[in-house]
């Protein structure tokens, strides 16, 4: 023990005691202070803080005792180990020096050497003491820091966007964090206990399921795409990382799982690929479309040179008018492709719809077979809109191409029907149309076939 690290405060109305004492202490290599009454003794007090104090306790104004109780009634002062050092041997005052604070009561005369054996003993003990308290609250501060961490982390599972899951080793789960409320509609009251392939999908292979389980199971971290199914029954593509989650003996107690829900993210992606796709199908037309227009031209012209060649009663005549009709028709659509693949705006001019249709229903006509009727219910006095004749001539044979084809092997029944139509506000918040209230035009074709596969709705726009 280094010696002059501790400070001793002698305290007694006799300087001849005090002088014996001090001079054998400092010889030890104690750093020494003096005071011969309780005022003085509380005046160096408030100054400095001694490691121990040794009190007599036959004092002028106020006895050791006295002080000794003064001293521990100060909050700075109540580690400070107190010894008495008197005159007085009665056991009285032996139980009244304990009683006051003193950790030790040492009567005169005193052996120097058993004096300072109590004294090392009792500096021993404070420091033991001092280092136990110290520990303690580097204890107490390290579990207030783990217990901000916890905290921050809860903070941070309950407001980040992934959704995280926690199981027990069974892959019950044991905690979800609101994000996983938001995305699956599932509460945590309802899930807790439960395992997760409530939220299975049958998209994900078995073997997927396999890997991930036998992953996570040998202690180690998986990563990959999950198909889940909300509550309301609609999919979720999740990008998942699973984990196992190990306690301070490197043993696993369950696993840790954050999913990513990419849903949206995905559906974008493949818009942007299939905008990419039609991007170079537009550069392909445009290149296609030029040389078919060449095409045309020569058809066209031939047939302007035939028609001019016979008189107009010929029969031939009239058929010749409705190849140009139709070689007209082909060199708008052909305009159009252009169009679309110069990315130029198409030029829209005043348009009866009602005749467009007719027109397209009387070609049709000619090769749809005989065993698929046409029903027709058109307004004729549906006004005109500002359109491109063409591409309502377009969208009128492709769907009814498309409803034969349907129709083809057992015969059926096609209807075209058009109306006018006033969109109230009312519509347009009751059936979440995409336009604003007005005055339109209502195309409605429908047919009796086989209808249209789930797989191709998707793909149809």
């Amino acid at each position: 023990m280094d010696k002059k690290k501790y400070n001793v405060l002698i305290i007694d109305d006799t300087p001849k005691n005090i002088q014996v004492v001090g001079n054998f202490l400092q010889n030890e290599g104690y750093v020494l202070s003096f005071a011969t009454s309780g005022d003085e003794a509380l005046k160096i007090l408030s100054k400095e803080v001694p490691d121990i104090i040794l009190l007599d306790v036959i004092m002028p104004e106020i006895n050791g005792f006295e002080l000794c109780e003064k001293i521990k009634s100060i909050e700075e002062y109540k580690k400070v180990p107190v010894l008495f050092l008197t005159i007085k041997t009665d056991s009285e005052s032996i139980i009244k020096g304990f009683e006051s604070g003193g950790v030790d009561y040492i009567t005169k005369p005193f052996n120097p050497h058993e004096l300072l054996a109590r004294i090392k003993t009792h500096l021993k003990l404070t420091d033991v003491q001092k280092e136990l308290e110290r520990v303690n609250r580097d204890q107490e501060n390290i579990i207030e820091d783990r217990i901000s961490d916890i905290k921050r982390l809860g903070v941070i599972l309950e407001q980040t966007e992934e959704d995280i899951i926690i199981t027990d080793l069974d892959g019950n789960i044991t905690y979800v964090n609101p994000a996983f409320e938001r995305i699956t509609g599932y509460s945590s009251e309802e899930v807790i206990g439960e395992n997760p392939r409530l939220l299975k999908s049958n998209k994900v292979s078995k073997e997927t399921y396999q890997d991930m389980w036998d992953t996570i199971t040998n202690g180690n971290v998986w990563r990959g795409i999950i198909i889940n199914k909300r509550k309301d029954g609609t999919l979720i593509e999740e990008d998942s990382t699973i984990s196992p989650l190990r306690n301070h003996d490197n043993k696993n107690h369950g696993y840790f799982a954050i999913k990513r829900d990419m849903t949206a993210h995905n559906k974008l992606e493949r818009q942007l690929r299939q905008s990419q796709k039609m991007e170079a199908i537009g550069t392909l037309a445009g290149g296609i479309a030029h040389d078919f227009n060449n095409i045309l031209t020569a058809i066209l012209g031939y047939t302007e040179l035939a028609k001019m060649e016979l008189p107009e009663e010929n029969p031939t005549s009239g058929k010749l008018t409705e190849v140009l009709k139709a070689g007209n028709r082909a060199k708008e659509l052909v305009k159009q492709i252009l169009t679309l693949s110069r990315k130029t705006e198409q030029e829209l001019i005043p348009v009866r719809v009602d005749i467009v249709i007719k027109e397209a229903l009387r070609l049709l006509r000619a090769s749809i077979p005989s065993t698929i009727d046409i029903n027709q219910e058109i307004n004729t006095t549906s006004g005109t809109v500002m359109a491109d004749p063409t591409q309502i001539h377009q969208i009128m044979m492709n769907l009814c191409t498309n409803s034969y084809q349907a129709m083809y092997e057992k015969g059926g029944s096609l209807c075209v029907s058009l109306e006018y139509k006033v969109i109230s506000e009312f519509d347009v918040e009751k059936n979440g149309y995409n336009i604003k209230p007005g005055d339109y035009l209502r195309l409605v074709i429908s047919d009796t076939g086989k209808g249209i596969s789930k797989a191709d709705i998707e793909r149809i726009f």
